[in-house]
């Protein structure tokens, strides 16, 4: 019995698959929370996807990839690009556009995300 017990939390904690579901949850509410801060102007978010949370390269907190187009300072659409946020508790904090896009996993839609749709 204890065991099968052990064998199956192994399984979990490889697999990922418990934890990553909480972990990219807390990283939505944590993004959503701060997405004022992150963006210039945070209603023209469009097209919004997350990856998956993993730690961060810096061993400081989780990381997550956004996919998103978004006003650039120019008052333009940036175009589709791939930006990397470190999470940490409820805080989120935007660090740049990701070069490499290895980590990210699979993107799926965050449409919490998108800023409302303008006529």
């Amino acid at each position: 019995m204890k065991v099968c017990w052990t064998s199956g939390i192994a399984l979990m904690l490889l697999s990922g698959t418990a934890l990553a579901a909480t972990s990219q949850d807390n990283a939505k509410r944590a993004i959503l929370a701060n997405k004022s801060r992150m963006f210039k102007d945070p209603d023209s978010v469009r097209d919004a996807a997350i990856g998956t949370v993993a730690p961060c390269p810096s061993g400081n907190g989780d990381c997550v990839c956004l996919e998103l187009n978004a006003r650039n300072s120019q008052g333009g659409m940036s175009g589709l690009r791939i930006v990397g946020v470190r999470i940490d508790g409820a805080s989120a904090e935007a660090f740049g556009e990701m070069a490499d896009t290895s980590t990210c996993g699979k993107m799926v839609p965050f449409p919490a995300l998108n800023g409302p749709r303008r006529s």
